[in-house]
């Protein structure tokens, strides 16, 4: 008994690496999942006559009787096995059909399965795609809101920029007069005139103004290919400073 449940350990180690594994249950069954089948053989026809006529002779002494009563026996035995064989080889067939149709319903299981694994991961992607949208927008949004801040704090600093420049020319405009009414002065009067003329002030330089583009908004080209965003607006020219 051991050794029988040895050699069926053994042969069932060996089949669970082959591609039959997944009878065991070591590898799911697929509709690719090969399915073991049995060769089937011609079943040679019914009692030979040469057999019938030998059972129907009438024994002349013991040894036909037994003979003929031991060819009975194993025409009976083999008539069983036959009846066995067919019933077997009948069943097999059966099977097969039967395998057949559990494949063809596990083939559309898979397919259906497939196209709802492909469904679910297309509607992933746009969901993913929709959220990554709903981002930029926001970016987008939160970039030109900082954007129309920084131009506004530029446009205070413009203005007291200018008015910080207009008055040094005004300054210097009055230094100018000034120094051209002493030298007048010291000619008319015939004196030396060593005092410099007073140079020209340094004025503020404009500061760039803001542009949309530095506050990583995306630039979105509408259908006549211009930019939609705001980065046009910041656009502007340094002032031209005129002594």
């Amino acid at each position: 008994m051991a050794r029988m449940k040895q050699i069926i350990k053994d042969g069932t180690r060996q089949l669970a690496k082959t591609n039959f594994g997944h009878l065991l249950g070591q590898l799911p069954t697929t509709s690719d999942s090969p399915m073991l089948r049995i060769a089937l053989e011609t079943i040679s026809p019914s009692t030979p006559t040469d057999i019938v006529s030998l059972l129907k002779h009438t024994p002349q002494n013991n040894t036909e009787a037994l003979l003929i009563s031991a060819l009975q026996e194993l025409h009976d035995d083999n008539e069983r096995l036959r009846a066995w064989v067919i019933q077997l080889q009948a069943a097999s067939i059966l099977n097969e059909a039967h395998c057949n149709m559990l494949r063809m319903r596990l083939l559309a299981k898979e397919e259906k399965t497939k196209k709802g694994d492909d469904f679910y991961q297309k509607v992933a992607e746009f969901t993913e795609w929709q959220v990554q949208q709903e981002a930029k927008k926001e970016a987008r949004v939160d970039a030109k809101a900082a954007w129309q801040e920084a131009v506004k704090e530029w446009e205070v600093a413009e203005v007291s920029r200018k008015e910080a420049n207009d008055q040094m020319k005004a300054t210097h405009k009055q230094k100018i007069a000034a120094w051209e009414h002493d030298k007048a002065t010291a000619k008319r009067l015939k004196k030396t005139f060593t005092t410099p003329k007073p140079k020209y002030p340094a004025l503020q330089k404009q500061a760039q103004k803001p542009q949309l583009k530095d506050f990583d908004a995306p630039v979105v080209e509408d259908e006549g290919g211009q930019s939609s965003d705001a980065s046009s607006e910041a656009g502007g020219s340094e002032d031209e400073e005129a002594e």
